[in-house]
């Protein structure tokens, strides 16, 4: 029996997100233009992984403009467990939600892999979230990392949309200038990297 909140993160074959994405990059002075692309995530079928578990493929493509052909980009995974929703990234399992998802509960999101513990917290949860021309109505906001620092800066935030996934996420990570005492402190980067999705469409193919 699937626990309701799994809604937030369905996990049927062949469905589709497209998101457009923006990332913004900085080193020093030097200012990179900042660069918009299309990201696609299919999810494949179902499959029987390492652990005896049921997991899904997660096929990801990239194309430049909505104009220009898919391109392979990645292939991740996808698994649910009687109490979360594990994605595995680049290698790298990460419990995306934990059940059952209320407002304020916190679990370590790399309590499967051999990462520091981070502890994401739900801000929010059945709020509608608007993006573009769509309102989705219940929603589930997930803070996964907020720390700021003199020499650093690192804010990641997730939102899932009930019936659809991820619909946004925001990735900031900064590193100020600590080289000289007149630095320290004045939020000067040294690095900047920003990278924004926003749901365009999804579907079933």
């Amino acid at each position: 029996v699937l626990p309701a909140d799994a809604t937030y993160f369905p996990l049927v074959s062949g469905q589709y997100r497209v998101y457009t994405v923006q990332e913004e990059r900085s080193a020093g002075n030097v200012v990179a233009p900042v660069v918009h692309y299309q990201l696609k995530e299919v999810l494949g079928a179902a499959y029987t992984d390492a652990t005896g578990q049921v997991a899904y493929r997660l096929l990801r493509y990239r194309r430049p403009t909505d104009t220009q052909p898919w391109q392979v980009d990645s292939v991740w995974s996808v698994r649910q467990t009687p109490d979360a929703i594990v994605q595995t990234e680049s290698g790298r399992a990460y419990i995306k939600l934990a059940f059952p998802l209320a407002q304020g509960s916190r679990w370590n999101g790399n309590g499967l892999n051999i990462g520091n513990p981070e502890y994401y917290e739900i801000t929010a949860k059945n709020k509608a979230y608007r993006l573009f021309e769509t309102t989705y109505p219940e929603t589930v906001m997930v803070l996964q990392q907020n720390d700021s620092t003199l020499v650093s800066l690192n804010r990641r935030i997730e939102v899932y949309a009930r019936q659809v996934g991820l619909v946004y996420r925001d990735a900031v990570q900064t590193s100020y200038c600590t080289a000289s005492p007149g630095c320290i402190g004045r939020a000067i980067a040294e690095f900047h990297l920003r990278r924004t999705y926003q749901l365009l469409h999804y579907g079933q193919e």
